[in-house]
């Protein structure tokens, strides 16, 4: 049989003003994801990774992100630094324990 063919779909950049209005937006509708949305935005991280992602491996005082899950092909384990932005939005959603995102 023929390998099916699909077209590869085009990956949108979201804006800085789309940004900035996605906060308030998440914040007014769903709280708890703006953790999600910080780690997605701010850090570049992968939707498996923040979906896996631990707030016991979340350090806002050394500010990094030690990311256990990876995706294949990228290092198993690795930090990513957290800048000043994302810092202020984990800050009241931080936790000892548990999963950053239901």
């Amino acid at each position: 049989t023929d390998a099916a063919q699909q077209e590869n779909p085009v990956v949108g950049v979201i804006t800085a003003e789309q940004l900035r209005r996605a906060f308030p937006l998440v914040r007014s509708k769903k709280k708890a994801y703006i953790p999600a949305l910080a780690l997605a935005a701010l850090c570049g991280m992968r939707r498996s990774e923040v979906h896996a992602q631990e707030w016991k491996d979340i350090d806002l005082d050394r500010k990094f992100v030690r990311v256990t899950k990876a995706k294949r092909g990228t290092p198993a384990r690795r930090l990513v630094p957290l800048n000043e932005a994302a810092i202020a939005w984990l800050s009241p959603f931080h936790q000892e324990s548990g999963p950053v995102c239901e």
